[in-house]
């Protein structure tokens, strides 16, 4: 077995039996510990109910034996003070009541306890009402009741019948009510007697409390309800109670917690200190091999099969991997030289085209011109009919081919980065209302409305580049009429939020024309690119005015939405921000308040 391994087993073997030590003394602990408080569980519970009984026994005695009385049931009928002094008040409080009153049989008030009725004594006093239900279950009544106060009040109800009444048949010419409240001096009295912590909380309604015991501190919790008239729990006694022999036997347990832990440290730092001692030399050969790029420190090592004749033939394998690497480094310097080269060549290439394109723009739109022009001028010349049709398609054939190069231009600008929005005035009603002029006569000769809406509260100037604003609906327009048959197109603008000087303009344009498919809306925009493959023979058209629609956008900060459904017509949104330009005196004094 190889030594790491020795030195693993060791450890493994130390901790596994300091935890299966651990674990067995803890469970046992726990199991020790769960019956004993089982056990006390219970008989703090039986015990703190005995004490209960035994505290309220007194009371219902003393009520009990001051009822079955000829001389109360002349009372009753006859209420002298002198007698309520001496029988009652003298009397009575012996039993531990701190209230009593005596009510003839129609539940009237004939006699309270101290005689002038004081403000504690009226709050605790049960209504008729009260008594009346209290009454209908039994003649004999224990229960509680939370009147106006922070404490519950505890009442014992008994009739009030004459001695030869033996059994209590005899209807009650009274009733003599007796009363205490669960005060500090009852609770402190029931924490004596019990040996236990005992107070009394509010009853809980949503989560009630049950009597439960912790192993871990050794404490113990028991609850007493007490219920009122109608039997529902009022509150509870909480007695809690420490098991002290619990808590030696924990602090016990964490005593033999420590002393493994101090074993297990022990162990450990011998371990660590033979592992060093072992290892100091051969790491300090293979730390001067590698500090100074020589094998010979770690040569003894080569053919040794421990864990350091391992490491020395990784550190051989290194340092040759090391010197392939260096060589490939270089190899890898002269290639990417090589490409520096092929990137500054394809540099030069594509700046070429750029500016061949350029030149080829400008030389190709003056003959174009040209010949725009001299097809207009012979038009305007009345020619014979058949000539105008071929001159009619002269000039658009070259007005399409003079819109194509400027759209090869704008492309190759954008492509090179060179295209700048300029920022200006921009008068977007005039601007709308331009382009609908624009392209009426191509909507009329297909026999298309061409309608333009501009919402009121769209500002009537703004701060942008209108050429490129009108070339993104330019185009939009163009494609519009160009893909519409029947129906007409709608150019719209309207405001979408504004904050400040700055305001968001949405643009739409709608058409009804053939609609786009689904799944071919995504590729229109890519360059010379359309929706179907014999759309170019049908329309015309290259495929790059709507890639120069959304690169346009791209530079002014927004970006292009289309909904569409084929033979329906389709929709093209976007939306630009512009900053509000600065208004004249008459047309800030006749614009409306924000």
């Amino acid at each position: 077995m190889k030594i790491h391994n020795r030195f693993l087993l060791f450890l493994l073997l130390t901790i596994a039996v300091y935890v299966l030590a651990l674990h067995a003394l803890r469970g046992g602990t726990e199991r020790i510990s769960a019956m004993l408080l089982s056990v006390e569980l219970r008989e703090v519970a039986t015990h703190l109910n005995q004490i209960v009984d035994l505290e309220r026994a007194p009371m219902e005695k003393g009520i009990f034996d001051n009822t079955f009385w000829d001389d109360m049931v002349a009372f009753v009928h006859h209420p002298k003070r002198e007698w309520a002094l001496e029988n009652i008040e003298h009397a009575f409080p012996n039993f531990g009541l701190q209230f009593v009153w005596v009510y003839d049989a129609n539940l009237d008030l004939v006699y309270s306890m101290p005689p002038t009725v004081a403000a504690d004594a009226e709050q605790a006093r049960l209504t008729p009402a009260q008594l009346r239900e209290a009454l209908a279950d039994g003649w004999f009544r224990h229960f509680y009741e939370q009147p106006a106060g922070p404490l519950p009040v505890e009442y014992f109800v008994a009739p009030i019948q004459p001695s030869a009444d033996n059994e209590r048949r005899t209807p009650p010419h009274g009733f003599v009510v007796g009363a205490r409240r669960l005060d500090a001096d009852y609770i402190h009295r029931l924490s004596g007697i019990a040996g236990s912590e005992v107070s009394l909380q509010p009853w809980p309604v949503e989560l009630p409390p049950t009597n439960h015991a912790d192993p871990a501190s050794g404490s113990i919790e028991v609850f007493s309800p007490i219920a009122d008239r109608r039997g529902a729990p009022l509150a509870a006694l909480r007695a809690h109670h420490v098991n002290e022999g619990i808590q030696l036997l924990r602090a016990s347990l964490d005593n033999y917690n420590v002393l493994y832990l101090a074993f297990a440290i022990a162990d450990l730092a011998l371990l660590a200190v033979f592992i060093f001692a072992w290892m100091k030399i051969p790491l300090r050969r293979i730390s001067e091999s590698l500090d100074r790029h020589d094998l010979a420190p770690v040569s003894r090592y080569l053919d040794a099969r421990h864990e350091f004749g391992t490491l020395a033939r990784l550190i051989r394998s290194f340092f040759q991997q090391r010197d392939a690497l260096v060589t490939e480094l270089e190899m890898r310097k002269q290639y990417e030289a090589h490409l520096r080269e092929a990137r500054d060549l394809a540099d030069r290439a594509a700046h070429a085209k750029a500016d061949f394109l350029s030149v080829m723009s400008h030389e190709l739109r003056t003959p174009l011109n040209a010949v725009i022009g001299f097809a207009t001028l012979l038009l305007d010349e009345r020619p014979r009919p058949d000539q105008v049709e071929n001159l009619s398609e002269l000039k658009v054939a070259a007005e399409n081919l003079l819109v194509l190069i400027n759209d090869m231009l704008d492309f190759n600008k954008m492509e090179a980065g060179t295209l700048v929005l300029e920022q200006r005035a921009v008068d977007l009603r005039r601007l709308l209302a331009d382009l609908v002029h624009t392209f009426e006569p191509q909507a009329q000769a297909k026999r298309l409305s061409l309608a333009v809406e501009v919402a009121p509260e769209v500002p009537a100037t703004v701060i942008g580049d209108p050429l490129r604003v009108a070339q993104v609906l330019g185009n939009l327009l163009s494609n519009a009429i160009k893909f519409t048959d029947r129906g007409g197109i709608t150019l719209a603008a309207a405001l979408a939020s504004e904050a400040g000087v700055r305001v968001r303009v949405a643009f739409r344009v709608a058409d009804t024309g053939i609609g786009i498919a689904a799944a071919d809306q995504g590729q229109i925009f890519e360059l010379f690119t359309q929706a179907e493959s014999d759309t170019t023979r049908r329309y015309g058209g290259a495929g790059l005015g709507l890639t120069i629609v959304r690169k346009l956008l791209a530079l002014m900060g927004s970006a292009i939405e289309v909904e569409s459904t084929p033979g329906q017509g389709s929709t093209f949104r976007f939306v630009l921000e512009f900053a509000r330009a600065p208004l004249a005196g008459a047309e800030r004094a006749a614009r409306p308040p924000a």
